[in-house]
């Protein structure tokens, strides 16, 4: 996800940031929010080039549960995402619509 920002750090470097962070952060993370925030935002990458990002995060644990870049902004993409987070998490919603 760092290379979508133009952050450019090395594996090894990364997996250290990880690491550290695992070490001094007692939390057990899940995959099974029961609460999610989901947030859309235009971001610039390197090359002066603009996208979307669509992010859905775990609000108690502030796991990343989903991201995905869109070259454009509108229900096609947001409605795409949601349906890729619903298959990801496996949840089912009630009406079948977003």
């Amino acid at each position: 996800m760092l290379g979508w920002f133009g952050v450019d750090r090395s594996r090894p470097a990364i997996r250290n940031w990880c690491h550290s962070f695992a070490e001094s952060h007692e939390q057990t993370f899940t995959v099974e929010p029961d609460r999610v925030a989901v947030d859309e935002k235009q971001v610039q990458l390197a090359e002066e080039r603009k996208v979307w990002l669509y992010a859905a995060i775990d609000i108690d644990s502030k796991v990343v549960l989903h991201a995905r870049l869109s070259e454009h902004c509108g229900t096609d993409p947001a409605t795409s995402f949601l349906r890729e987070l619903q298959e990801k998490l496996r949840v089912s919603s009630d009406s079948g619509k977003f």
